[in-house]
């Protein structure tokens, strides 16, 4: 689990989680809320994902847990 504020991902970062994961792109779409599109640029570098969208997304794929504290302050 890492600490700090959440950071921005480069495109080879959010690519690479996702085939770690074993997932497709429509399955790690779908884990975010967003389309296979908007995944496509995410990993392209046509659209940059917030550093809060990556945050969510490697929590709700159980890599990286949010304390609760963290998670109410928003």
């Amino acid at each position: 689990m890492t600490t700090g504020e959440p950071r921005v991902p480069v495109p080879a970062e959010v690519l690479q989680a996702r085939q770690a994961l074993g997932l497709t792109q429509a399955e790690a779409a779908a884990l975010l809320g967003v389309d296979r599109v908007t995944w496509a640029r995410y990993e392209a570098g046509g659209r940059a994902m917030s550093a809060v969208e990556w945050k969510y997304f490697k929590h709700v794929a159980g890599v990286e847990r949010i304390p609760f504290r963290a998670a109410v302050a928003g």
